[in-house]
């Protein structure tokens, strides 16, 4: 099975991965249906599934970032 055969399996028998259209500054693009609007929703979302922030969430060459290490840097680094 190709990555893209793959891909549209998921999408098409997965609900959590449903797909439809969205659209930004009058271009439409393609969007995961269950997806929170917000950074702040989907990073509340996934603070949930990764042991309340506490479980890693992003290693690299020996460095790692908590759940809740990578969400204060994600809000430390937004727009005021």
């Amino acid at each position: 099975m190709t990555y893209s055969e793959a891909a549209d399996y998921v999408i098409t028998t997965n609900p959590a991965y449903e797909v439809t259209t969205a659209t930004i500054r009058g271009i439409e693009y393609k969007a995961f249906k269950n997806v929170p609007d917000t950074v702040h929703g989907l990073t509340e979302e996934g603070r949930a599934a990764h042991d309340g922030g506490k479980a890693h969430y992003l290693l690299f060459e020996g460095e790692g970032w908590t759940f809740d290490e990578f969400r204060r840097d994600v809000y430390r680094i937004r727009p005021e």
